[in-house]
């Protein structure tokens, strides 16, 4: 680019005419009009006061192979002045344009503003939802106070953010619309006045100029809006290395299981898919980050493949599915244990079992024998982690049944093999045996916590537990209040405490309440 139309840029971008910048180096306009036009180049003395006027090299000024004379103007000033003289002349150029127009443009310039914000906003209100659900939820495993704190503050920021982008996108199209059609208007009646080369080069340069260059303190905002996507990408990074690992592990399982069945073959194929896109997935995300351009040609290659691997492994894994059988484990083999019975303790299973209650006079006081039904090849059955709870008056004896996970999984090899699948269930249904005297004084103590449903007949007494007797509620210390079941009655380790008590009579016997709270004192 030659000096003469340097020259121009530069001083149209100052704003000066040519009779000012004639002024300021106390030339003739006609000097200024030779320079522009390329007829006559100024002397030395006066190429370095151009230099200082706009604040550029001589070099920039000279040298014909730069031509974004605006760029190397912008690298002498910091970015911080570059914004601010940016904001300014936006805001002078609006005024400017707004003080030529009539009144019916004016209105017409505002309500396709109002418009594309109000555009925006309900855009920014879907995407600002979803996007804080995601990041939100990258929090879940710590507590829910912080996935609420997290969505709070992941929300605010969003809705600043958004609110910098919509503001970037309405005076961008702003300047589209309205601010380059008038710059376009000046440039016409400036170049009424130079001669037609001039006029026509500088046309050129300054359309070029008001199209493509934006505003310096836009692309401020913009970077703004730029790092905080790649940190929204950055988190979705860790989304997707964390969903891996679930992948990992399930096709090693999936490996371990090839050759029981052919659906571990389709599932095998599937998850290698998976990973493979979900790698892709993380290539891409950092590509993004550190501003590095994939190879389009073997990422695309590469998906398209994983998604064939995904269906064909589902296809196979459908033809597989077909063939399977359900069978459900109905041949449930009764198991016992004999426990000593310690009178004023109540028999719970933890899952509200139905307790079935048959006299046996053969067998003598304070002797028990507990019989469940259950799936002999995986289910074991031991007096061992029998729990008593003395504050309840209660013997645990659920955890007696135990699984054994290794002859489950044994179990589903097998029938995996077979195209089977097992229901391996096992009876809510507890048979306790002992004499007349210890089955009542089992039931009494049971119904002392729980209100329970009882049906009788000649040798069975059946006990199906409803809910739990007693119900606090209130604020205070759990330890300095107790329910004495064999007493029936309230023990407040604490003076401070109070406690009301309201009973109210349902088909399974009385219900107790117990509100407690702690005690106001006066102030003598």
């Amino acid at each position: 680019m030659k000096f003469g139309d340097k020259l121009i840029i530069l001083r149209k971008k100052s704003g000066m005419s040519q009779e000012e910048l004639a002024e300021r180096l106390n030339v003739s306009r006609q000097s200024v009009s030779k320079w522009e036009s390329n007829n006559t180049y100024p002397e030395t003395d006066k190429i370095v006061q151009i230099a200082n006027l706009f604040e550029c090299s001589m070099d920039d000024l000279i040298n014909d192979k730069i031509t974004d004379v605006e760029g190397s103007l912008r690298k002498n000033k910091n970015n911080f002045n570059i914004m601010i003289d940016s904001l300014l002349e936006f805001i002078t150029k609006t005024v400017n344009m707004f003080s030529k127009m009539t009144f019916l443009e004016g209105l017409q310039c505002i309500i396709e503003m109002l418009i594309v914000g109000f555009i925006l906003w309900i855009i920014g209100s879907i995407i600002i939802s979803i996007s804080s659900s995601v990041i939100a939820g990258l929090f879940k495993f710590i507590s829910g106070d912080v996935v609420i704190k997290a969505r709070l503050f992941t929300t605010g920021i969003l809705n600043i953010l958004w609110f910098v982008l919509s503001m970037i996108f309405i005076i961008h199209t702003f300047k589209i619309r309205y601010l380059n059609k008038y710059e376009k208007e000046l440039v016409k009646k400036e170049e009424k006045v130079e001669t037609k080369k001039v006029r026509e080069t500088k046309k050129e340069e300054k359309i070029t100029v008001s199209n493509e260059e934006p505003f310096a303190f836009l692309g401020g905002l913009s970077k703004i809006i730029i790092y905080f996507i790649k940190f929204i990408a950055l988190c979705f990074l860790i989304s997707v290395v964390c969903s891996m690992i679930p992948l990992l592990i399930l096709l090693v399982l999936s490996l371990a299981l090839i050759t029981t069945n052919i659906l571990f073959t389709g599932t095998t194929i599937s998850l290698i898919g998976s990973i493979i896109i979900s790698i892709q997935i993380i290539v891409l995300i950092i590509y993004f980050v550190i501003n590095k351009t994939p190879n389009a040609k073997i990422h695309i290659i590469t998906f398209i493949s994983s998604i064939i691997l995904i269906g064909v492994g589902i296809g196979i894994g459908v033809l597989s599915i077909k063939n399977f059988k359900i069978v459900e484990n109905t041949n449930l083999t009764p198991k016992s244990i004999n426990i000593d019975y310690i009178d004023n303790l109540v028999i719970d299973t933890h899952n509200n079992s139905i307790y079935n209650y048959e006299v046996d006079d053969t067998i003598t006081d304070n002797k028990i024998e507990v019989i469940k039904n259950i799936d002999s090849r995986i289910i074991n059955i031991s007096k061992s982690n029998i729990i008593t709870e003395d504050n309840m008056n209660v013997i645990y004896i659920n955890e007696d049944f135990n699984r054994d996970i290794n002859s489950l999984l044994k179990v589903i090899k097998q029938d995996l093999k077979k195209s089977k699948l097992s229901s391996f269930n096992e009876s809510n249904e507890i048979t306790i045996k002992a004499n007349t005297n210890t089955i009542n004084k089992l039931i009494d103590n049971q119904k002392r916590l729980y209100l329970v449903k009882e049906d009788i007949n000649d040798t069975k007494r059946q006990i199906t537990i409803v809910e739990s007797k007693v119900e606090f509620s209130g604020e205070y210390d759990r330890d300095d209040i107790v329910y004495d079941a064999i007493k029936d009655e309230l023990i407040i380790l604490d003076d401070d405490y109070n406690c009301n008590k309201k009973v109210n009579n349902t088909p399974y016997g009385e219900k107790i309440y117990f509100d407690c709270y702690e005690k106001v004192f006066e102030m003598d």
